[in-house]
């Protein structure tokens, strides 16, 4: 049977976010925990901190300190754009250690670029991609090109780093 979590919190000088686990199957590679959908998130942060709250708490399943937070709001505030905190997420060994397969990444990537779990189409599309060689990191750099992630990150008022009309560019020339 799954695992069941109680809902952490963890306080800032006026703030917090609640995140509760979801129940979690193993992961065959490392035998540890690999979450089945993203934690609850109760976005009390908002601006850059709580863009960057809620990518520790989608993308690595955590709730995040004061000090990580802080380190990638200055990286934002000094000019990196959402999809450079992105690529550094799932680039990053805390991320790679887990070895997702193809859906349980999927499932993590909507999460943490469109706070959304994938639609039929969209999970179809990238699933046939992936198997026919397209690595994780060439789907983060579409998602990455969305007009869904350019959303997202204006939401939080920060740069989005992608091209939205090259997803419409590359979708044009599909056709022809």
């Amino acid at each position: 049977p799954p695992a069941t979590s109680t809902p952490t919190t963890i306080p800032t000088a006026t703030e917090a976010i609640t995140a509760t686990p979801t129940t979690e199957p193993t992961s065959a590679a490392t035998g540890t925990p690999v979450p089945t959908s993203a934690p609850t998130v109760t976005p009390a942060l908002t601006g850059v901190e709580g863009f960057v709250a809620r990518l520790y708490t989608q993308v690595f399943g955590r709730n995040s300190n004061a000090s990580e937070r802080s380190y990638w709001v200055n990286k934002i505030n000094n000019g990196m754009t959402g999809a450079d905190v992105a690529r550094n997420f799932f680039g990053s060994p805390e991320f790679t250690r887990r070895s997702l397969t193809n859906d349980q990444f999927l499932a993590v990537a909507y999460s943490g670029f469109f706070n959304r779990t994938p639609d039929a189409s969209g999970l179809s599309y990238f699933k046939r991609l992936m198997a026919n060689g397209t690595t994780q990191m060439q789907v983060i750099n579409s998602m990455i090109n969305s007009i869904e992630w350019a959303t997202t990150c204006s939401n939080y008022g920060i740069q989005s780093g992608g091209n939205p009309s090259s997803g419409m560019v590359n979708f044009a020339t599909r056709l022809y």
